[in-house]
């Protein structure tokens, strides 16, 4: 699509200035315009146009507008020739430019493999990077065929010697885990023993890294956990890709992700480090990112599912009384008049049984005793199910904070992995358990229990659910 020209743009960039008009001298008609064009042209854009549909019409207008002549002739001007080299070397010369040679080519190439190569690997980039050098070394580029020649050997000079130190940082040991990726089966109608287990790292095939997490649920934790085990089980030094392009890096992953297996394997050595490298080292972040987003969608989807079975029981026997001012009132005034009356013979009469026996189911529907129910379905859910996720979980997964008021969730994370293996119902009696900032305060009485000798102890599956 051709930019579109505004009548500021025009005039700061494509107005005649006396000095351009001293430097086309006498000629005039076609020759005059084409050369008022080349020079407005090389002055915005550092070089020449190569072909004559490069001038934007707006332009052209403009400029023949300036010297008097038809947009038409412009057609007309020779675009090979002595004219043309004669306009070209006139206007280098007085823009202090001069034409490439062989030479300076090769030191283009140079100074794109050592110095922008290893912070930009897009061609068009590059491209324009060229330009941008001529222009400030006073230059004109070469034919933009010979420049993607340049930047093409570039790319491939730099790429060929990037892959060899990723390579020798990845060692063969490296190398070797890396091609444990590949051994696998991939084709889904490979025979799988009767007692596999589907979360075994060692099962987990190349295919397997590249999926993506599924819906929220526990097996799809599981399923990412052991993809986040296997990922792990290369070992990726730090520096593998130490300077690198996060760009190039990406494209080298999302390369690995759409080769299948066998292309995988021809490649050389290095190649094929260098690839499946980036898919490993990406991938680890990407699951690990996936992972805790299943996670926190499941949580949801649990206590979700916990308040829609109690909403669900409630409904049975759920009626919204009215009145209950005047009921209260009634119940207030007949309970003066008789206060050492008995329950059935005096308040029953007035409010009866069946609509006293309502208003408790609305208020154990709405209040406190709806927000018990839900912890006590959470718990049999959690327990039953759910806490299957905690070893795992607390294995594969570090956390960290600087901020001082998430200090007790992480001490509280601390503490569940000390206990992932313990058999009780209670944390030890003198351990300092985090509550303020872990337990929501609708949550203390179902985590805090009083035992026989009124001590306080603190669950550890409720507690599990609150920190979760």
């Amino acid at each position: 699509m051709k930019r579109q020209w505004t009548a500021d743009e025009l005039a700061d960039h494509w107005t005649l200035h006396p000095d351009d008009l001293a430097l086309l001298g006498n000629q005039a008609g076609a020759p005059r315009l084409g050369g008022a064009l080349l020079l407005k042209y090389f002055q915005y854009e550092g070089r020449f146009p190569q072909y004559k549909g490069d001038v934007p019409p707006a332009a052209l207008v403009h400029v023949a507008q300036q010297l008097d002549l038809p947009p038409e002739s412009y057609t007309q001007y020779d675009w090979s020739g002595r004219t043309i080299e004669r306009h070209r070397a006139r206007i280098r010369q007085a823009l202090g430019f001069r034409a490439p040679t062989d030479q300076d080519a090769e030191e283009l190439a140079s100074w794109l493999q050592q110095e922008v190569v290893m912070h930009e690997h897009r061609p068009e980039r590059l491209q324009e990077a060229v330009y941008t050098r001529c222009r400030a070394t006073q230059l004109e580029p070469p034919a933009p065929k010979r420049i993607d020649r340049l930047v093409r050997s570039a790319l491939r000079s730099y790429e060929d010697q990037l892959q060899q130190q990723v390579l020798g940082r990845l060692g063969p040991d490296g190398l070797a885990q890396i091609d444990r990726l590949l051994a696998l089966p991939e084709a889904d109608d490979e025979p799988t023993p009767a007692q596999a287990d589907p979360h075994d790292p060692g099962r987990v095939s190349l295919r397997d890294l590249k999926a993506d997490s599924g819906r929220a649920s526990l097996e799809s934790i599981l399923t990412q956990i052991a993809r986040l085990r296997r990922v792990r089980q290369v070992t990726l030094p730090e520096t593998l890709f130490a300077g690198v392009s996060p760009h190039l890096v990406q494209a080298y992953r999302q390369r690995a992700a759409a080769e299948p297996p066998s292309e995988l394997r021809a490649h050389s050595d290095a190649v094929r480090a260098t690839l499946l490298g980036a898919l490993c080292l990406l991938r680890r972040q990407e699951i690990t990112d996936g992972l805790v987003e299943v996670l926190l969608a499941t949580v949801h989807k649990f206590g979700a599912r916990a308040e829609r079975h109690v909403n669900q029981e409630l409904l049975t026997d759920l009626k919204r009384v009215t009145g209950k001012t005047t009921l209260l009132y009634r119940l207030a005034e007949a309970a003066t008049e008789h206060p050492d009356g008995v329950v059935r013979d005096v308040l029953f009469p007035v409010v009866a049984e069946k609509t006293l026996r309502e208003l408790v189911a609305e208020h154990k529907a709405s209040g406190h005793g709806y927000d018990v129910q839900v912890q006590t379905r959470l718990h049999a859910s959690y327990g039953a199910h759910y806490r299957r996720l905690l070893p795992e979980l607390l294995d594969v997964l570090e956390f960290r904070s600087n901020n001082a008021a998430h200090r007790p969730m992480i001490r509280a994370i601390d503490l569940l992995k000390r206990y992932v293996s313990s058999t009780k119902r209670y944390f030890a009696r003198d351990e300092q358990v985090p509550l303020d900032g872990v337990v929501p305060p609708d949550w203390l009485e179902t985590v805090l229990h009083t035992d026989g000798k009124g001590r306080v102890r603190v669950e550890r599956i409720n507690y599990e659910i609150c920190v979760l």
